[in-house]
């Protein structure tokens, strides 16, 4: 951990007055002392870190100077915290060197795996779309409908005024604008962005307002609800006015829509295949040989705590049993 004030440190950072043009590669662009010697990062150095970075992130880092800057003092803190963590000995410490061993080994495999199992499959078009064929029941989008929906909880009376507006004149739509400013919408259609509209749900969106659910269906487009539908959420209750205004018949996707879908299905799959294959492959090679019979039994013994809560588990398992 870094101490606070840098004590060993005399920081003495600079940026250039043509700091964005870097004419020149050599320029110090910052320095720094460390332990009595000077240390410093040239315009060449930055450029160096920045071309490390992610794509997304060198863009973002090259947009303007103010960007560079920042990216500049985030190097030199980094740089700064790395020196102080080797000079507490960080880079020595024998359970940190492990975790970089097992990362070294993981980066290894994942090389490894890279070029023995990702590079080594492929698949058709053909392929594509005979899984789509096969699997087109996947793909299926259930039946939905858009209402404009205005929902009130506990409060029956302002429900009931809300209706009797509408059917007098007043727009549904309207209403649950007004409602919605008023902060008297709870449930479906109660978002503040565009206040009344459900946005499409199929049948099986809700156990829960299933009331609700079954009328907007039971609807024909532009029919509204006559009477408020009472629907039981938890130990609540809502009052609903809704008026259906869309509705989408099930229908099949196309092989189009959900080809990016199949393709990552198929992949998965031809990695699964070839992995198998290649954990063969490694195992005739090294004549692998498992005498699991040859395994000791655990020298520990459990505790006599341990024993006695399985007894107590036992017990209690046999007496659900009975």
């Amino acid at each position: 951990m870094l101490k606070h004030s840098f004590t060993n440190i005399v920081f003495l950072f600079f940026l250039l007055v043509h700091f964005n043009t870097f004419t020149h590669a050599t320029e110090v662009v910052a320095k720094f002392t460390w332990n009595g010697e000077t240390q410093e990062i040239t315009a060449e150095d930055l450029e160096a870190e920045i071309e490390k970075l992610p794509a997304y992130r060198q863009e973002n880092v090259n947009r303007t100077i103010s960007d560079k800057i920042e990216f500049l003092n985030e190097f030199l803190n980094e740089k700064l915290q790395l020196l102080s963590a080797q000079k507490n000995g960080f880079d020595n410490n024998k359970k940190l060197l492990e975790k970089v061993e097992d990362y070294r080994h993981q980066l290894m495999v994942e090389q490894l795996t890279k070029i023995e199992v990702d590079e080594k499959i492929s698949y058709s078009e053909e392929e594509l779309r005979n899984y789509y064929q096969e699997h087109s029941d996947d793909y299926i989008v259930a039946e939905e409908v858009r209402t404009t929906c205005i929902s009130i909880k506990e409060d029956e009376e302002l429900a009931q005024s809300a209706l009797d507006q509408i059917l007098e004149g007043t727009d549904i739509i309207d209403m649950a604008k007004k409602l919605s400013e008023e902060n008297k919408l709870d449930g479906p259609g109660s978002g503040q962005n565009d206040p009344g509209d459900t946005g499409f749900f199929d049948r099986n969106v809700s156990e829960s307002w299933k009331p609700f659910i079954d009328g907007a269906f039971e609807l024909k487009v532009g029919e509204m609800t006559e009477e408020l539908v009472e629907v039981e959420y938890g130990d609540e209750y809502y009052y609903m006015i809704f008026r259906k205004e869309e509705h989408r018949p099930e229908r099949q996707e196309t092989f189009e829509e959900v080809k990016d879908q199949v393709e990552r299905i198929i992949e998965r799959e031809k990695k699964r295949e070839r992995i198998l294959e290649w954990v063969e492959e490694v195992t005739k090679k090294g004549k692998l040989l498992k005498h699991p019979d040859r395994i000791p039994e655990s020298a520990v013994k459990p505790s006599e705590e341990s024993s006695e809560e399985e007894t107590n588990e036992k017990t209690e398992k046999e007496t659900e049993n009975e």
